[in-house]
């Protein structure tokens, strides 16, 4: 905001718009990683100010090559170390970041492209892997490339971003009952109704903008409209030198020209492969299987409108604070709390809704801290596990391994996944699997049947529970050496030896 206006109380109020991003706050406390969109802003600083951070040649001419080296690395250095807490918090921002640091770089090269300064696509070019490298380092050291899951995984055009998601304040909520797919929706505005979309799990492009910011963006639509129609603009600047003209006219066109740029490129990923508009299929493109692997790699395309979402309000604010710099008195302040105030109170059934999602008492009825941790988790499984041979099984056993694993089971049952893996971390006990976001299927099916083949060759392991998911596929007990038991409805084995 300081890059915006010098105001401090048009700094304060202007940064709370990004503060109550109703993007933000539906990762928060559920998709905690996915929250950190402070990357994305950090990015977007970076890229404001590189003026004063890498300025231009023309001040720079005292300096000798080496220095000005110096210079342009140590702002590069500052994307990388921002590309690398990307990578350390979450892959999705890492394209995100990359592709703001790539518009910043445009800009920077249209600017100057009157210099003809041809080595500037080599500095970026070098930039650019030196990047790639350190980035690689750091994602092998956090074990990017370990184990057998693949990265890449279906869903790429369910999990993607609708054209009418700036204006649609609908949140799609899924509950798996039973192999199920329920969804249902939450309106997150007290003024705007919800949209239809194609999908329920077009969810993950919500970029609801909340309708403060609407009204103000329409209003900066119609008066640049009006002025450029008007053609005010241009007959201000009439006198002004032909020079100077030209300098401020080629630095605009960079900067429009390098947003434009990236909104279209994020909005085309975040929409693939298949384009909505609302309930409304615009096109679909059949990517051959090399290129749907990759883009599935980042399956929730959806997510990629955020660099545009947080571009539309930092344009947004700028637009508006260069209407009231022009303004005097009260009425700027005015005009800014008004719109900031329109904006909470349409926010307000989304605020409303994770108070009431994750604010909450212990069954105990004390309120939930650090030291109930492990009451409050206990009190979770056993609304489900009530039976005390749970406890008893926990205290001798020191893994859960699940049969079926993946086909019929816990890979498509979340909700008894977080019952066992409550029941597992209160226990201090491993799993063969659990619910996740990318296929394991094919590495846990084979190690689990390896396991049980172990078991019909005699061999024992006597701190495993075994729990099946379908009287149907438990192997006889000839086989397998077990003793099977039904507990609160679930099918469980132990070693014979072991009598409950």
């Amino acid at each position: 905001m300081r890059a915006f206006s010098k105001r401090s109380q048009i700094c304060l109020l202007s940064s709370l718009f990004f503060v109550l991003s109703p993007v933000m706050l539906k990762r928060t406390f559920y998709h905690t990683a996915l929250s950190a969109h402070f990357l994305i802003l950090a990015a977007f600083c970076l890229w404001v100010w590189r003026g004063s951070l890498l300025p231009e040649y023309a001040s720079t001419e005292r300096e000798t090559t080496g220095q000005i080296i110096r210079r342009r690395w140590r702002y590069a250095g500052r994307w990388i170390i921002l590309l690398c807490l990307s990578a350390l918090t979450n892959a999705y921002f890492t394209p995100m970041i990359l592709g703001i640091w790539l518009c910043s770089d445009l800009q920077e090269y249209l600017a100057k492209a009157g210099k003809k300064d041809k080595g500037l696509l080599v500095i970026y070019l070098v930039e650019v892997l030196v990047a790639g490298l350190i980035l690689f380092g750091i994602c092998y050291i956090m074990g990017y490339f370990y184990g057998e899951v693949s990265v890449s995984t279906t869903g790429l055009e369910e999990l993607s971003f609708n054209l009418l998601q700036f204006f649609d304040p609908s949140n799609d909520l899924c509950v798996i009952d039973h192999r199920n797919y329920i969804f249902s929706k939450q309106n997150y505005s007290s003024l705007l109704p919800a949209l239809p979309t194609v999908s329920g799990w077009q969810e993950e492009g919500f970029a609801y903008l909340g309708f403060g910011m609407i009204f103000l963006l329409a209003c900066l639509v119609v008066y640049g409209s009006i002025r450029w129609i008007a053609g005010k603009y241009r007959k201000r600047h009439e006198g002004e030198k032909a020079q100077i003209g030209q300098a401020q006219k080629t630095n605009r066109r960079s900067w429009i020209i390098s947003i434009l740029v990236g909104f279209l490129v994020f909005t085309f990923l975040a929409l693939s492969p298949r384009a909505s508009l609302g309930s409304r299929i615009l096109y679909q493109i059949s990517y051959p299987q090399v290129i749907y692997q990759a883009l599935s790699v980042f399956r929730s395309t959806g997510r990629l409108i955020w660099p545009v979402y947080y571009g539309l309000l930092a344009l947004g604010i700028y637009g508006m604070v260069f209407l009231l710099e022009r303004s005097r008195g009260r009425f700027s302040l005015g005009f800014l709390i008004g719109l900031l105030v329109l904006q909470v109170y349409d926010l307000y059934p989304g605020v409303s809704y994770k108070h009431q999602a994750y604010t909450y008492a212990a069954e105990t009825g004390g309120e939930r801290d650090a030291s109930q941790s492990r009451d409050t988790m206990t009190a979770a499984y056993k609304k489900y596990l009530s039976s005390d041979v749970w406890d008893m099984l926990g205290d001798q056993m020191d893994e859960i391994v699940f049969y079926p694993p993946t086909q019929f089971g816990i890979e498509c049952d979340p909700k008894t996944s977080c019952i066992f893996e409550e029941y597992a971390l209160a226990h201090a006990m491993s799993l063969n699997v659990t619910y996740m976001s990318r296929d394991m299927s094919r590495t846990a099916d084979q190690k689990t049947y390896a396991h049980f083949e172990k078991r019909k060759e005699g061999e024992k392991f006597t701190h495993t529970l075994y729990i099946f998911f379908d009287i149907s596929d438990i192997p006889p007990s000839e086989e397998t050496h077990l003793q099977y038991y039904q507990v609160d409805g679930y099918v469980i084995g132990v070693e014979k030896s072991l009598i409950l």
